[in-house]
């Protein structure tokens, strides 16, 4: 007898995960090392050392969580449904204590940030993993599994542009201005609202979906073993393409605070640039399962990170000569990520099912950890890369900048995202599964 398909209110109730968990991250990825530099008081060069290192245990954690998820026995609530609704509420609470500002010495603020920050991912991780390795459990249509990672994929673009463009104004009103006293205020206060929002989407997902497609292959009991089972060069160059995307994808977010208020001297227009780098590409999220019946998920990824190297070139070409100019390409920026996080999750999607196939072993949630890991590190490598460059070039909070500071954030929004896409294309280029 043939398995009931999913509808659409269950795939939308699928996505709403990914909206919960990805709002918190969003405001994290947006304003984390703005208020760890302009609030909390810690240097650009300590931030930047807390983002990158902290995603060393990420590269032994997210795999480790895709191999214990694979392993988990299936209950009546399935394998991987369980963990959403676990982690949701310890996420929650975590990302309220990021956002915290103790009174700490030096040492105190950057141990501080450091544990809260690695303890945050790693309970993400928990949720993450698993709600992206469901995906070939609640359907045996490969329609209805690209509508899934569409869905989801449009509802983290909606996440990331909500959390970008309404989070600092939100921030503002909560605190009851905006100094570093009121920010420090404000964000706490609108995290426990962030918080809330996810632990009610999480709750959805649950009760929303339910697996009825979970392949009993082959386990690897060795996590090495399996590991070294799993990789092969597809799966590799979509990681890697993951990377770049994810660095595209936040570094609009992490950079534009600073590129808005002291490159622009525009801070009224810090919204606005938000919603336009962060919310167009829900539209794209949308379109491009559509698409992709015209053309292959490889494809699309090339058009993905073409549009980005283009438009990072007129953004430094145009300096501040034309706002017009660079917030179209903003707009194009914004697109371009709605197109690379669905096609590149198809390409991921593709690359579990072949190795499945060919070598009788379960995959689904190890590569999706590996999917986990590879944007963590490309968000990671952003906010690292503008820290650094920062710190490098002089940058001091709440002063007036020098024009080397001013450089740095400009090659910060400009050709430093363009030379990663152009990574990107050799990448998704390396990826030979879609020809075979």
């Amino acid at each position: 007898m043939e398995k009931k398909d999913m509808n659409g209110l269950q795939i939308i109730g699928y996505g709403l995960g990914s909206l919960g968990k990805d709002f918190a991250l969003g405001v994290m990825g947006s304003y984390l090392l703005l208020f760890y530099t302009d609030v909390f008081g810690i240097s650009a060069a300590a931030a930047g050392m807390i983002f990158l290192l902290t995603k060393i245990w990420d590269a032994i954690n997210d795999p480790m969580m895709g191999a214990i998820a694979d392993r988990s026995p299936v209950t009546r609530f399935g394998r991987y449904r369980p963990y959403v609704l676990l982690a949701a509420l310890p996420l929650s609470v975590f990302c309220v204590l990021c956002f915290l500002a103790p009174d700490l010495s030096p040492t105190g603020k950057v141990a501080y940030a450091a544990i809260t920050y690695t303890i945050t991912g790693m309970i993400f991780t928990a949720y993450d993993v698993p709600l992206w390795s469901m995906v070939p459990s609640l359907s045996s249509n490969q329609n209805t599994k690209n509508k899934l990672i569409g869905v989801a994929r449009t509802f983290t673009t909606l996440a990331l542009f909500l959390s970008s463009a309404v989070a600092y104004n939100a921030v503002i009103k909560l605190g009851g201005g905006t100094e570093p006293a009121n920010l420090k205020a404000g964000f706490p206060k609108f995290m426990v609202i962030v918080g809330i929002i996810s632990v009610v989407f999480a709750v959805i997902t649950f009760i929303s979906t339910k697996e009825v497609n979970i392949q009993e292959a082959e386990v690897e009991t060795n996590l090495f073993k399996n590991f070294k089972r799993v990789m092969c060069k597809p799966l590799i160059a979509v990681l890697l393409s993951m990377v770049c995307c994810a660095f595209g994808m936040i570094l609009p977010a992490t950079v534009g605070t600073y590129y808005m208020i002291y490159y622009l001297g525009r801070p009224d227009l810090i919204a606005l640039y938000m919603a336009i780098s962060m919310g167009l590409g829900m539209i794209t999220s949308i379109l491009a399962p559509a698409l992709m019946k015209k053309v292959t998920s490889k494809q699309l990824s090339f058009v993905g990170f073409g549009m980005n190297i283009v438009a990072g070139v007129v953004v430094f070409m145009a300096g501040k000569n034309s706002i017009p100019v660079v917030f179209v390409c903003f707009a194009i920026v914004g697109l371009a990520t709605g197109l690379l996080m669905v096609s590149i999750t198809t390409m991921l999607a593709e690359t579990a099912a072949h190795i499945s196939g060919t070598k009788g072993i379960r995959a689904d949630g190890v590569c999706f950890s590996m999917n986990s890991f590879a944007i963590k590190v490309g968000q990671a490598l952003a906010s690292a890369a503008v820290s650094f460059l920062l710190a490098a070039t002089g940058y001091v909070a709440n002063a007036q900048q020098t024009q080397e500071a001013l450089t740095g954030i400009l090659l910060s929004r400009s050709l430093i995202p363009a030379g990663v896409a152009i990574l990107g294309v050799i990448c998704v280029a390396m990826w030979k599964l879609g020809e075979e």
